[in-house]
């Protein structure tokens, strides 16, 4: 198969109620421990089976979280500040929540509330914010949960064979922060790669093939600091019986970085081409031939439609002669929750977007004419929203090819020009 439809991530959204409002109430001592893991549970199940029905293939697991992935992360890692170690073990909920926010006055652990709440930022240009990483010079790191094995193996136990989402080392340690003056977080590096290693091994004797390791800093930080990061990291990751990764960037263009992303020793590369559609032109350029190019071509942060018709036009040459996966720009996360409707209908826009990956992997795999009716429903509300708003400019999407046009007398031909047809 040269083409399939992939997820990147999906809503944290349970069937029976909202994960944040179930998190409050746990905080709060309205719920039990007991009734947030069951929650989560169908959560997890009940997405996994959205997706399968929606026709997507490479679909995500570990993506479910109770408060982000950035402190799902820390936990994961045994990064723990010292000021937390009495609100619970690693991996229990009390910790978990302690470092999230706090507990309400006079419930939880005997912590005051003040020196509970971890740091908060913004994650990138989103503006949901995430839980700060701390470290320190004497920080080091160990495997503390098994969240990422129990997720995997939790969905095979359902029937569906995921792939794995981590959040990668270089971004952790870019995102974290040290209260400690002149330490700096990268050179903690080779303490950290040692249990994402450990991690990625569990994680192939258990079956997985692929997992996607999550490195948005490509798109933040084009230090010489960050790219030796880079280099290291997946110079001593990929290979040695690890599963294949699909590196994932997302939220802006790879630019300055993207040469040192093209020399990692990955299986996949994801890109964002909503936010920066003219990197599909660079990396068919300069990308290996056995490189899986996951092309994130629908807008995994807004509700609009998609103009499938004029993705199809500028993915079409790629047909047979790259291996290809058709996704979100993002993780669905992202996408914009109709409020005030039951869970599960508030779903739309990310069901949306499935919808509309299974569509493009159907017309470039079997042509436009098994999807015709689809593709012309979607050209007239799209037609439609853009006459209403007075829109006149092309959809972002519709410029993913425009590079590769305007570079048609370039020395180098793109990558699909390159090679020959696979049979």
């Amino acid at each position: 198969m040269t083409i399939a439809a992939a997820c990147l991530g999906f809503p944290h959204e349970a069937q029976h109620g909202d994960v944040a409002a179930a998190v409050e109430d746990y905080r709060a001592g309205r719920i039990s421990a007991a009734d947030l893991i069951d929650l989560g549970r169908r959560a997890r199940a009940a997405a996994w089976e959205r997706q399968r029905q929606a026709g997507i293939e490479v679909i995500p697991c570990n993506d479910f979280s109770f408060a982000g992935q950035l402190l799902d992360t820390s936990i994961m890692l045994g990064a723990v500040p010292e000021r937390f170690r009495a609100a619970g073990e690693p991996g229990s909920l009390d910790l978990y929540v302690a470092m999230a926010g706090g507990f309400l006055e006079g419930e939880g652990a005997a912590l005051p509330t003040m020196q509970r709440a971890s740091g908060r930022a913004r994650w990138f240009d989103y503006d949901r914010p995430g839980t700060v990483p701390e470290v320190s010079a004497d920080r080091h790191f160990s495997l503390s949960t098994s969240n990422v094995l129990d997720a995997f193996n939790e969905a095979k136990a359902l029937g569906y064979h995921c792939r794995p989402v981590i959040l990668g080392p270089v971004t952790f340690l870019h995102l974290a922060r040290s209260r400690e003056p002149g330490v700096e977080p990268l050179s903690l590096l080779h303490r950290l790669l040692p249990v994402y290693a450990e991690l990625l091994l569990q994680l192939k004797l258990a079956g997985a093939d692929w997992v996607q390791i999550d490195e948005p800093v490509l798109v933040m930080d084009s230090s010489p600091a960050v790219r030796a990061a880079l280099r290291t990291t997946y110079w001593a990751l990929a290979g040695r019986g690890a599963p294949k990764i699909m590196l994932a960037s997302y939220f802006g263009a790879i630019g300055d970085n993207l040469d040192a992303a093209l020399g990692l020793p990955v299986a996949g590369l994801h890109l964002d081409l909503v936010a920066a559609p003219g990197q599909l032109a660079q990396v068919m350029r300069g990308g290996r031939l056995d490189l899986v190019l996951s092309l994130g071509v629908v807008d995994g942060r807004d509700g609009e439609p998609a103009h499938l018709s004029a993705i199809l036009d500028q993915l079409e040459p790629l047909v047979g002669k790259v291996t290809v996966q058709i996704a979100p720009s993002c993780s669905l996360a992202h996408a914009p929750v109709e409020e005030g409707l039951p869970a599960g209908a508030r779903l739309v826009a990310a069901m949306q977007r499935l919808d509309e990956v299974a569509t493009l992997r159907t017309a470039l795999r079997s042509g436009r004419g098994r999807v015709q009716d689809y593709l012309q429903a979607n050209a007239a509300v799209v037609a439609a929203r853009r006459a209403a708003s007075g829109v006149t400019d092309q959809p972002i999407s519709n410029q993913i090819g425009e590079s590769a046009n305007s570079d048609a007398t370039s020395r180098s031909a793109p990558l699909w020009k390159r090679i020959a047809p696979v049979d």
